[in-house]
């Protein structure tokens, strides 16, 4: 029998969202008579018993309650400020403050599943995101061929699957400032990057300032400028790639993308390549060129003319800014006019031949206006038997025993020797800058073993 004046269905008043508790601070937001309730259960007894909603509220009511919340974006956003100002104090510590992904085919559903929650509470911390490139890949023709069609079907749909998880993946990860792409080098067909999805993405990284390429492979050069132009707040720009990027096929020169231009934030240029010189020449043609302050430069060790002609500009393009300049490989200095280098603080240079590179040693020193600079790094190679008088250590000396190293602070030597004889030499012919402790020599043996 139905009591008289009961209602067949739960009240409208208990599914409308309860504006008032949208504030942060849930203490203020609880109705007056949920708080006496419960002060009076616990003034009456000793032991506090937590009502349970299971107790209160069937589970069809329960269950349209979450439906009609689902439905409503204004009261999950509302929910979500509440959610977060529940969180102890106490537990902050347990959040990491700067949260990384590894997005790639095993775990796209898990990432995606997290960032697309209802409640996005984990969004805003994610600040590093590492795609694989393989899933952002287009159909490459001289792939496999796939027979089966299930196969080829699911292949499809799985790109689209990733295409359309990368875009929750931008919508969700607003604060983003690392982003690196790699591709699998185990890969005997590598695809291109599609360039065209990739560019509408990280657009929407307005926070991005660092953007890291490990050995991407692009369809033509003007997709690789399209992609490391598009976020306009970088700062630093990583190229590490040991295969072709796609740019000996280029139909264009580099000077036929006017439109293209570098972020205007840009700092730091590291590029690691085997024949970065299309790169190098696109760098100089730009009418606008950014206050770039670090410089690296390695990869290749057989440099050709171009590629000494297309260092040799940039060098002098970027010099009168640059700050901190490393360099792997002694050739890059090759015809290099570095007396225009007035504010570089740190020079490193890393993997030469120490006997080789005596005169050039000498000569950079001349060279350098050094009114500014701080460190000095070298990184040598020495083989087992070499002559190191060969070496103009007294010229050399002398180069540096000049009033314009008087800021100097560091001279580093390190490198893998046999025996003591080059510390020893050292010591001897820079004795002044060993006497105010600028010099620091670390040689280990080869044949030990590993670094320290």
């Amino acid at each position: 029998m139905s009591v008289l004046g009961a209602r067949p269905y739960p009240p409208k008043s208990i599914l409308k969202p309860i504006r008032r508790y949208a504030s942060a601070n849930p203490s203020k937001s609880l109705p007056n008579r949920q708080s006496s309730s419960l002060t009076r259960q616990s003034n009456s007894t000793d032991e506090i018993q937590q009502p349970s909603i299971h107790d209160e509220l069937p589970q069809e009511l329960i269950d349209t309650i979450i439906d009609f919340l689902h439905s409503d974006k204004v009261t999950l956003r509302n929910l979500t400020v509440v959610s977060r100002a529940w969180l102890p104090r106490a537990r902050l510590h347990l959040l990491p403050k700067n949260i990384y992904f590894c997005l790639h085919a095993a775990n796209v559903e898990r990432v995606v599943g997290v960032l697309s929650s209802p409640i996005r509470t984990i969004g805003p911390y994610v600040r590093g995101l590492h795609l694989q490139i393989d899933e952002l890949r287009r159909a490459n023709p001289k792939g496999p061929v796939l027979a089966d069609h299930d196969a080829i079907f699911q292949h499809k749909s799985q790109q689209v699957h990733l295409r359309d998880s990368l875009g929750i993946v931008a919508v969700a990860c607003r604060s983003l400032n690392f982003l690196k792409l790699t591709t699998q080098y185990e890969s005997p067909y590598p695809g291109p990057v599609d360039a065209d999805v990739f560019i509408i993405q990280i657009r929407s990284f307005k926070l991005l300032t660092h953007l890291e390429l490990d050995a991407c492979v692009f369809g033509a050069f003007e997709e690789f400028l399209s992609v490391i132009c598009a976020p306009r707040s970088l700062r630093a720009l990583l190229v590490q790639n040991r295969r072709c990027w796609g740019w000996e096929s280029a139909r264009k020169t580099p000077q036929a993308f006017p439109s293209l231009r570098l972020p205007p934030r840009l700092s730091r240029l590291e590029v690691v390549a085997e024949r970065p010189h299309l790169f190098f020449e696109w760098i100089q043609n730009t009418p606008v060129l950014p206050k770039i302050t670090t410089l690296s430069l390695g990869g290749s060790e057989n440099a050709d003319e171009s590629l000494r002609d297309a260092s040799r500009g940039l060098l002098q393009a970027l010099g009168p800014e640059l700050k901190i300049a490393r360099l792997f490989g002694w050739h890059w200095l090759d015809g290099a006019d570095v007396s225009r280098w007035m504010n570089l603080q740190t020079l490193t240079i890393s993997h030469f031949d120490l006997i080789v590179a005596g005169a050039r040693m000498e000569r950079l020193f001349k060279q350098l206006p050094a009114s500014s600079l701080i460190k000095i790094n070298f990184y040598f190679l020495l083989d087992d038997g070499a002559d190191l008088d060969a070496v103009p250590w007294h010229w050399i000396a002398r180069a540096l025993n000049h009033p314009k190293f008087r800021n100097l602070k560091v001279l580093r030597f390190q490198g893998r020797t046999k025996g003591h004889e080059l510390e020893v030499i050292l010591r001897e012919k820079f004795e002044w800058l060993d006497r105010k402790g600028v010099l620091s020599v670390k040689t280990k043996d080869r044949h030990v073993g590993p670094w320290a």
